[in-house]
């Protein structure tokens, strides 16, 4: 019997594993909703933490343990939402 997962960026800890099918379809979605919209975001919150949830933005901060607590103050769930650190310029990556 396959074990259904959905991974959410978490803090420190990077990856954290949790959930059922249908949490990890949402996780991609918004995914994918995120970067459709990444420059907006990146000139709207330069710098900072952002929270999708549901093709949702649904906080933002200077912190992770900042978005975390909004998050959980709001009662988003923190394991199914896609939580990405918003540059105000990209690094270059050298591949």
């Amino acid at each position: 019997m396959a074990q259904n997962i959905s991974i959410s960026f978490y803090g420190k800890a990077g990856l954290r594993l949790m959930g059922d099918l249908e949490s990890l379809e949402q996780f991609v979605e918004d995914n994918r909703f995120l970067e459709g919209i990444r420059p907006e975001l990146q000139n709207k919150y330069p710098n900072r933490w952002v929270a999708v949830y549901k093709k949702e933005v649904v906080g933002d901060a200077k912190s992770i343990s900042k978005i975390i607590k909004m998050l959980k103050s709001k009662g988003v769930p923190v394991s199914q939402s896609v939580l990405v650190f918003l540059r105000k310029k990209p690094i270059p990556m050298i591949l």
